[in-house]
């Protein structure tokens, strides 16, 4: 959470590569996974221990991007769709 508008900042940074290493940072936050907290979880081959998604990481991302994009027009319009994509 620290992280997160330190990144949102840098998605109006006027480099590509600066943008497409922070889309695929936060890319990367909303994939975060966690150990699968349900009793008895296994996977396909009986191992304990599965991992499973975080949607919890994934909407916090998704809504402070939306936030920024409904603040910040011109981002929306100049590389908003670019930062779409790559997420």
């Amino acid at each position: 959470n620290s992280l997160l508008p330190y990144l949102l900042q840098s998605l109006s940074d006027s480099s590509d590569g600066v943008v497409l290493l922070t889309v695929q940072v936060l890319s990367r936050i909303t994939l975060s996974q966690r150990p699968a907290s349900e009793k008895g979880s296994r996977d396909k081959s009986g191992e304990k221990d599965v991992v499973a998604l975080d949607d919890t990481q994934f909407l916090l991302v998704i809504k402070a991007i939306l936030s920024l994009f409904a603040s910040d027009r011109r981002l929306l319009e100049t590389r908003g769709s670019l930062i779409v994509r790559r997420l």
